[in-house]
């Protein structure tokens, strides 16, 4: 259309430090909890998952995406964008060492039907 389209690749150094803390703190505690109810349960590694542990399909993801972006009237943010944002704060917050397990995730992206770096 050769009209310019914003590409929203960043997370805010203090919503990604709130992140991280959800991850470091949050989750552990919540594990904490879940074994005192189900000594042997397991809570789920994803972020985004139901409580018995399956993952949210990327159409639940994408719905609530668009409603909070809508909601905080900025631009529309993709599952491709989430993913720039796990991956950029793997690479910002641990060490070189932990880096080489992230190494390549960049190029590995879900792109949702129809996103692509020109739809961004």
């Amino acid at each position: 259309s050769g009209i310019y389209k914003e590409n929203v690749r960043f997370l805010s150094r203090a919503v990604g430090n709130l992140l991280l803390d959800y991850l470091a703190y949050i989750t552990p505690l919540r594990q904490l909890f879940l074994r005192q109810q189900k000594p042997k349960a397991l809570i789920s590694p994803y972020l985004w998952s139901r409580l018995d542990g399956t993952v949210w399909p990327d159409s639940i993801l994408s719905s609530c995406l668009v409603k909070a972006c809508t909601r905080a009237q900025v631009p529309r943010l993709y599952i491709a964008n989430w993913h720039h944002f796990s991956v950029a704060i793997c690479k910002e917050k641990f060490s070189k060492k932990e880096q080489t397990d992230f190494n390549g995730l960049d190029d590995q992206e879900n792109n949702e039907p129809g996103e692509n770096e020109q739809d961004l």
